[in-house]
Parts: C-alpha cells; structure tokens; sequence
C-alpha cells in the first residue's frame, strides 16, 4: 500500500461519484462556515467590550483644602495602590478650561473664584474592569488623604459585566450545539458518499484490498474533502466580513485573526467524521 495508490484511489473515488463529492464539500464549507462565523462574532463582541471598558475611566478629586504641593505625593499614592494603572493629573485651571469648553465659556467670567476641584483620571486595565474590583479600588483610593471622592461610570460597567456573563454562558451552549451540527451535517453528508461507494469497496476487497487499505483510502478521501470545504469555507467567511465592514462606520473593524486555521480545522473535522462514519455505515 503506497500513498500514490491510496491518494489515486481517494481521488478516482471523488471524481466517479462526483454528486455526492459536491454534497460533502457543500456540508463541510457549510460547517466550517458555521464554526468560523460564531467564533469572530464571538471575538468581536469581546473586543466591542473591551473597547469600551478602555474608555472607562476612575476619577479621584483631590479636597479644596490640599495644598497644590501636596497634588504630587497623592499622585505617588495612587501609583503604589497598582502601577498598571495610568494616572493623569487634572489641575484647578485645567478642570475648569474644561467645564468651560463643554458647557458654558463665560460662565467663569462671572465667578470670583473657580469652585472646581483638582482631579486624577485612572485608566485600568480593561482586564481588571468590573464591579468587585471597582468598589475595592475606590475604597482604596478614598483611604488616601487629600482625595475627597471618587466617580466612575457604575451604571455602564455593571451592564458591560452583566453581559459579558452572560455572553459567556450563552456562548458556551452555542458553542456546544454548533460544533455538534457542523460534525453531524458532515457525517451526514459522508454517509451518502460511503454508501454510493459500497459496490466500488466490495470489488477492490474482492481484489485483495484489505480493509485498512480500504479504510485509508475513505481517510484521504475525508482529508482532501475537509481541505476543499475547509478553504471554500474560510473564502466565504472572509467575504462575508469584508461585506459587512463595508456597512459599517470605519472605526467599527470587523476583525478575522488566524482566518487560514479554519481550513486546518475543516480538515480535521472530516478526518474524526470519517473515523466515526467508517465504524457506523461502512459494511462490507
């Protein structure tokens, strides 16, 4: 048994039955598809979150009675509560250009005295963006002395943490059910093509062929099926996010990392559903 004759069978086999060829390769870019498409809605969402997580930032304002001397060493306590975290010092006349800019540039033409607080804006790692964490480091930062209070968005980081849960759990059932589809319409489809190959296995046995050349031969022919759904699959996932980047705005990237493992995956896939339809549906 060499590889030429095994692959030289595998394809002769493809090509006689050529309608349940088409039937199988349709199955398993399907099923790729299928796999492909939840996996980067999936990550796409996670990145949605996460970028909005990043924008997400703690505020800590500093007490009207600290001195400006002091700002500095508050800034120093803050970086020794987690140096992951950035820290950005807001200065009186900086929080009040600010105020000024996005509500009312002449209120403080009117007031004596600028009522605004000095601040530190704290961007965390987005990793570390939920609501036990958050309380925590507000607890913390308010044990400092000289910071007077803390404020961050709570409303939207509970929403974001509440469905990242439950995208979760959402996300593992789907998982589960489309991976369980994908292999049965695979195996469905190999199935087909096994039994319209039954009379072709029973001649080459009659001939001498044994059946674990047989059975490397249904192997091969699983493989080459798995690569050619396998790539079809992965084009048409790549179409697919290339025409719905195209509806959206630009800085809404539709990303498909390591897009050529889904063709490893096709073929693997057909390999294992190959090993199971040879052990259910092959009888000769």
């Amino acid at each position: 048994m060499t590889l030429n004759f095994i692959i030289s069978e595998a394809l002769n086999g493809l090509r006689k039955s050529s309608l349940h060829t088409f039937v199988s390769v349709a199955a398993v870019t399907l099923a790729v598809l299928f796999i492909s498409t939840f996996c980067y809605t999936i990550f796409n969402l996670k990145e949605a979150t996460d970028n909005l997580l990043e924008g997400l930032e703690v505020q800590a304002f500093i007490a009207l009675s600290v001195l400006s001397e002091q700002h500095e060493s508050i800034k120093t306590g803050l970086l020794a509560l987690d140096d992951r975290w950035q820290v950005t010092y807001i200065s009186r006349e900086a929080a009040a250009q600010e105020f000024a800019a996005e509500f009312d540039p002449d209120l403080f033409n009117v007031l004596d005295e600028n009522p605004l607080p000095a601040s530190f804006k704290i961007q965390l790692p987005s990793a570390a963006m939920n609501p036990v964490y958050l309380q925590a480091v507000t607890e913390n930062i308010l044990a400092l002395d000289g910071i007077d209070d803390v404020i961050y968005d709570r409303d939207l980081l509970e929403m974001l943490s509440a469905a990242r849960q439950k995208a979760a759990a959402v996300g593992a059932v789907v998982a589960l059910v489309v991976v369980l589809l994908a292999m049965g319409v695979t195996v469905n489809a190999l199935r087909l093509k096994l039994y319209a190959q039954q009379e072709a296995f029973h001649m080459m046995q009659l001939l001498g062929a044994t059946l674990r050349t047989i059975h490397t031969i249904i192997w091969m022919q699983g493989t080459i099926l798995g690569l050619a759904g396998g790539i079809l699959g992965t084009w048409l996932t790549g179409v697919i996010a290339w025409l719905l980047q195209l509806q959206l705005p630009s800085e809404l990237a539709v990303e498909t990392p390591f897009l050529p493992v889904f063709i490893l995956i096709g073929v693997l896939m057909t390999t294992l559903c190959s090993f199971f339809a040879i052990r259910r549906f092959l009888t000769i």
